[in-house]
């Protein structure tokens, strides 16, 4: 059977936060792989945590060939691509993939942020393939991993990611707000529940590993609702609903410290005994690789 190898090179939301008190769980901004044996790879997020995948792969392979799926064009999921090593060379080919409309282009993006008012060297100097590919919502085929792309609740086109290959399904949803209506498992045919958590149980139904945007506390989010992030009581509530395997708590707050991060680890283990479930549940550090 093909490994499947999940890896979190950054784990943070919103802006880097190197130091002293995030040195377990990490500083950089958002970047995770994904390996599916010898001959497949998709890299979720191109933030500072990418800088660190990319001296991995120059370092281990010869020729690389990567798909790259952005969630959305927020400084923290796409500042590290001009940091990102592989990228220089001829030899290496990417496939860039997000969602874009009329007034804002998926090339254009990541160009702009290359201009030489920011950077000194222009996207269109790099030296690898670089292919561009704009999604929607929706269900697509790539090199033999089915990919489903959904929209996700927060400011601006934002999309989140469903892979799945041979009965394993992994879920990449951050930068993502749920809201706190009441919720129910959906075989139970309840109708109160929000039509977007139900969206979202239905969509990640059974799959082995989600990756979940929980930003903030529950005491937090009551000052910052609407700013497009989830406190974990909800994404605890909608994970166990969708009857999820392992649930991974993602984009960390810049303010929360190793020390806080640990505390909101053994609250939701502790808030999963005492709903009755037997969901896995663990913070997201850099480092940190999972096999399914």
């Amino acid at each position: 059977m093909t490994k499947i190898a999940v890896k979190f090179w950054g784990t943070r939301g919103s802006i880097p936060t190197p130091g002293p008190r995030t040195v377990k769980y990490g500083g950089n901004t958002s970047c995770v792989s994904v390996t599916f044996g010898e001959d497949k790879r998709i890299i979720f997020d191109a933030g500072t945590g990418i800088r660190e995948l990319g001296n991995h792969l120059i370092k281990t392979q010869k020729k690389i060939i990567s798909h790259i799926f952005l969630t959305h064009f927020h400084w923290d999921h796409i500042q590290g691509l001009p940091f990102f090593a592989p990228a220089f060379s001829a030899d290496n080919r990417f496939s860039i993939y997000g969602c874009e409309n009329q007034k804002t282009k998926l090339s254009k993006v990541l160009s702009d942020q290359m201009e030489s008012s920011y950077f000194p060297v222009p996207l269109k100097k790099l030296g690898a393939i670089l292919t561009f590919k704009p999604l929607t919502e929706g269900s697509y085929l790539i090199e033999g991993l089915t990919v489903r792309s959904l929209y996700l609740n927060h400011p601006g086109n934002t999309l989140g990611y469903l892979i799945t290959h041979r009965n394993k399904t992994i879920g990449y949803l951050t930068d993502n707000e749920f809201t706190s209506g009441f919720i129910k498992k959906p075989k139970s045919n309840h109708t109160s529940c929000d039509d977007y958590n139900l969206k979202i149980i239905h969509a990640i139904q059974d799959s082995d590993l989600v990756i979940f945007d929980a930003q903030y506390t529950p005491e937090e989010y009551q000052n910052k609702k609407g700013w497009g992030h989830s406190h974990y009581e909800n994404v605890l509530t909608v994970a166990m609903a969708a009857e999820i395997k392992k649930c991974v708590l993602f984009h960390h707050d810049p303010s929360h410290t190793d020390a806080d991060l640990d505390k909101i680890g053994i609250q939701c283990l502790e808030i999963i005994k005492r709903r009755g479930g037997s969901m896995d549940c663990i913070v997201a550090q850099e480092g940190l690789e999972i096999e399914l």
